[in-house]
């Protein structure tokens, strides 16, 4: 299944982001960056097993994914985004999360019109 962006896909790069990122934290989800050199931007999408079961934890994924699928062409190209939800994420409605992943996009510069 493609999500209409590139994704994240190894370990390795996961932990990358993680070591040399930046970070940007709001009640929702935590969203880590990193310049990567090239002229993609790849996305990861994280939700701990403390969130819920299974079922939970893929809404939450299925519901961000489709946010990032709909706004990827604005978000600037060239580097790795590390997206970590939290369980709060759930009680907000489809809307609200999109318009709080923007926020955050705009305020880290990574937005273009």
């Amino acid at each position: 299944m493609n999500p209409g962006y590139k994704s994240i896909k190894k370990n390795e790069d996961y932990r990358a982001v993680y070591k040399s990122g930046i970070i940007k934290n709001s009640p929702y989800f935590t969203l880590t960056y990193l310049d990567n050199n090239k002229d993609e931007t790849r996305i990861g999408i994280a939700v701990s097993k403390k969130t819920g079961n299974s079922v939970k934890r893929n809404r939450i994924k299925r519901r961000m994914r489709e946010i990032i699928r709909k706004n990827y062409s604005k978000i600037k190209k060239g580097f790795d985004l590390v997206i970590v939800m939290r369980d709060k994420s759930e009680s907000l409605s489809f809307s609200e999360l999109e318009g709080i992943f923007i926020d955050i996009i705009k305020d880290i510069g990574l937005w273009q019109e």
